[in-house]
């Protein structure tokens, strides 16, 4: 999936700013819980200008900071083709003193982090000062050969177990991108499970057994003299 306004609820509160030019931010609430995690919920506390009103206080900042979370998320800058495109997801915002502090976390076929910075810059040009930006591009993305001896011999061992698969590309949240600056071959294969860091995520107690059948076979398949991968 790719975050849009009807799947994530700070694009959504983004939108809704967008969609009302007038209206100004005091606070914001949400389900934060870490960088790389979509919030599951958010909240503005809205004021809505009528001149017959009261006069209350605003944060400009925030305000221009939630308007202009969707322009951030479409910051453009050159990258690789991926079957899942690029994501830049606004999922965690805090406040120290006066100091907002927004964290997205990005997925895209590019190491160039100053390409990122650039194009964020960009985003906000004339909008937002920002006390300051950083751009952290880990080890690089993760583009394995599904011809490769590790893949295959993984292939083999799936089926040699009867474990039914399909080679897909993933949205580079696993452990495995810590090691693609490591110039290795990589996989992403576990068990059985779903609500991926919700309050009622599951796994399958069966299919981790499954999974130790599975990686003994792959290693033992890699280790004879005569491989058949």
């Amino acid at each position: 999936m790719r975050p849009g306004v009807d799947r994530h609820a700070m694009l959504t509160a983004s939108k809704y700013l967008d969609q009302n030019p007038e209206s100004v931010v005091t606070d914001v609430r949400g389900g934060f819980v870490k960088s790389n995690v979509v919030p599951g919920w958010a909240e503005l506390d809205v004021i809505h200008p009528d001149s017959s009103g009261k006069d209350i206080t605003y944060d400009k900042n925030l305000t221009e900071l939630m308007r202009l979370l969707l322009p951030i998320s479409q910051a453009a800058f050159p990258t690789k083709h991926s079957d899942k495109g690029k994501i830049i997801s606004p999922n965690l915002l805090s406040k120290e003193g006066d100091l907002w502090t927004l964290y997205c976390d990005i997925r895209a076929m590019t190491n160039d982090g100053d390409a990122v910075k650039n194009s964020i810059e960009d985003a906000v040009r004339d909008h937002l000062a920002l006390f300051s930006l950083k751009v952290v591009t880990g080890a690089g993305y993760v583009e394995s050969d599904p011809n490769s001896r590790l893949i295959k011999a993984m292939r083999w061992a799936l089926e040699k177990e009867g474990v039914a698969y399909k080679l897909i590309e993933g949205f580079g949240g696993s452990d495995s991108r810590y090691f693609a600056g490591q110039g290795s071959d990589l996989f992403d294969f576990g068990p059985e499970g779903d609500n991926l860091h919700g309050a009622n995520e599951w796994v399958s107690l069966s299919s981790i057994k499954e999974n130790a059948v599975v990686f003994h076979t792959m290693l033992e398949v890699l280790s004879r003299d005569r491989s058949p991968v």
